[in-house]
């Protein structure tokens, strides 16, 4: 969602359509600045999807994410009612108890934990 965080993880530049999906939301993992996507039939989670991404840079993206995440198919719906099939990276249902309840808040991350979040994975897709 943050072109500053994608762009310390890969290295091709992408189109991009904002949008959001519904049956889902972002709940902060324990003790982290980052959140683990979860089904919720009442929710919706705003985000963006990157259209044409080189197969190198979704490996990087799935090593990225690591065990605690896996890939899935979801419609997102962009603009009016336009909808794209794309992958959206979910928490595993064996480590839901590493998500709090507490619903991850974008404006904090952006306001006082970003920064935090890019100090940690400096240089990632280079290791």
């Amino acid at each position: 969602m943050f072109d500053a965080v994608r762009d310390l993880l890969i290295d091709g530049r992408y189109r991009r359509l904002e949008g959001y999906v519904s049956g889902y939301k972002r709940l902060r993992v324990r003790d982290e600045v980052y959140p683990g996507l979860v089904a919720s039939m009442d929710s919706r989670v705003d985000g963006v999807v990157l259209l044409g991404i080189y197969p190198s840079d979704i490996r990087l993206l799935d090593r990225f994410e690591g065990a605690y995440y896996r890939r899935q198919g979801v419609t997102v719906v962009c603009g009016h009612r336009h909808c794209v099939r794309a992958q959206a990276y979910v928490f595993r249902d064996e480590y839901r108890s590493l998500l709090t309840d507490n619903e991850w808040n974008v404006d904090q991350f952006c306001d006082k934990d970003l920064q935090t979040f890019m100090s940690r994975y400096q240089g990632f897709n280079r290791a």
